[in-house]
């Protein structure tokens, strides 16, 4: 993957706090135009809260952090869920993979650690900071 964030830059990223993180991941699926989700077979990776409720699907800015938070034994050849790290074009997740989401009732984790540590967003607000992102940048290279 080009421009992958080396071990060391992620594991700094992962040590941030939750706005640091946030705002983070937002400037790099920007710079990149690639949002990272754990598929499982047809079905992508969704977190639920105490009582079983499903609230979070969460995203990475790089197929690094995905793996740091899933561990190695997420993606063993003998894992039958058959577990890999999804890549969306963000125009993609923009217009499709966020929207569904927010009809399921669904927030986003934003770029959790291990211990399923960070920020949980609701869509509207992700929608919204990535367009106001894409809009900065599109200004500064005009």
């Amino acid at each position: 993957m080009p421009n992958e964030p080396t071990l060391e830059e992620a594991l700094r990223v992962l040590k941030l706090s939750n706005i640091k993180r946030y705002k983070y991941f937002i400037e790099r699926i920007v710079e990149t135009g690639v949002v990272h989700a754990i598929a499982v077979g047809n079905n992508y990776v969704m977190l639920d809260d105490d009582s079983g409720k499903t609230v979070c699907c969460p995203l990475w800015p790089a197929v690094i952090f995905a793996e740091l938070w899933a561990g190695p034994e997420a993606f063993a050849p003998h894992q039958l869920l058959g577990s890999e790290v999804a890549a969306f074009e963000l125009d993609v997740m923009l217009n499709e993979f966020l929207p569904d989401l927010r009809k399921q009732g669904l927030d986003v984790g934003i770029c959790f650690d291990r211990t399923t540590d960070g920020p949980v967003v609701p869509v509207d607000k992700v929608i919204a900071d990535i367009e106001n992102e894409l809009s900065k940048t599109k200004r500064a290279l005009h």
